[in-house]
């Protein structure tokens, strides 16, 4: 698949997604983002492991449950907003 149908397809499951979330209760829309962003981080795929890299450098410590739960309440965060 060449870049620009990737580019098309991200961007119509955006805004599907974003048509959808929209009709759903807070509640049900912060959970299902929740979700997503728990996933995402147990893949600990490279987005996930650059984020630590900073934050490890950012706080200051490279105690690996505080980075990793740090990056977990990161990307939760992100989700959310």
């Amino acid at each position: 698949m060449n870049a620009r149908v990737t580019e098309r397809l991200t961007l119509l499951g955006y805004t599907a997604g974003w048509s959808a979330v929209r009709y759903l209760p807070d509640r049900s829309a912060y959970a299902a983002f929740r979700s997503v962003a728990d996933a995402v981080w147990g893949r600990h795929g490279p987005a996930v492991r650059r984020l630590e890299a900073n934050l490890s450098r950012a706080l200051g410590t490279t105690d690996p449950q505080t980075v990793r739960e740090t990056s977990r309440a990161g990307l939760r965060s992100y989700l959310r907003y």
